[in-house]
């Protein structure tokens, strides 16, 4: 059973870079990282998702429900879009 606890944001980003495996979720989140180094805020926030995804078991990851993760992000991405018309 998972004893990591993920905040709302932690959350959010798990959904963003979420994949078939947590080995492969992990990888697109590292590589994003990367680009993140210029926002010290997104990026500790990055390296704390991290570090507790790295702590699950590929079980719990692949238990993890991301829908209303997924309905925030078409959400924000929605208002993002009307933001430029």
């Amino acid at each position: 059973m998972m004893n990591i606890s993920f905040m709302e944001d932690e959350m959010l980003i798990l959904a963003i870079y979420q994949a078939d495996s947590k080995e492969e979720s992990l990888k697109l989140m590292e590589d994003a990282l990367f680009e993140l180094e210029q926002d010290p805020v997104m990026a500790a926030l990055m390296r704390d998702t991290i570090n507790k995804l790295c702590q699950l078991t590929e079980e719990e990851y692949l238990q993890m429900d991301f829908n209303d993760y997924d309905q925030q992000l078409d959400a924000i991405i929605a208002d993002a879009g009307d933001e430029d018309l």
